[in-house]
C-alpha cells in the first residue's frame, strides 16, 4: 500500500457480497388519479409522533421534550454549526 493513501485496497468482487439483479418488476401504465395528488402533513403532528417514538429517542438521545423543542425549532446555519460543537 502507497504511503500517502488512506484508503486500503479494493478487494476483488465477492459474489456472495452482491446479488444478481431480480427479475424486472412491471407498472400500471396508468396510476389511479389519487397518485398525483399532494399530500398534506400536519407537522405538529409529525413532530409529535417522532418525539413520543422510544426509537428515536434512543438514537437521538434526547428526551421526549427535547426531540419536540430541537425538531420545532426553526432550521438556520448558526444554528446547525452550533449543534455540531
Amino acid at each position: 500500500m502507497d504511503a500517502n493513501s488512506v484508503l486500503p485496497p479494493i478487494s476483488p468482487q465477492n459474489e456472495a457480497l452482491f446479488h444478481l439483479p431480480e427479475e424486472a418488476t412491471t407498472f400500471q401504465a396508468s396510476l389511479p388519479h389519487h397518485i398525483g395528488e399532494a399530500i398534506r402533513v400536519d407537522a405538529a403532528e409529525a413532530i409529535e409522533c417522532l418525539a413520543a417514538s422510544p426509537y428515536v429517542q434512543q438514537a437521538t438521545g434526547l428526551s421526549e421534550v427535547e426531540l419536540i423543542q430541537r425538531l420545532g425549532a426553526p432550521w438556520s446555519v448558526s444554528t446547525a454549526i452550533k449543534d455540531c460543537k
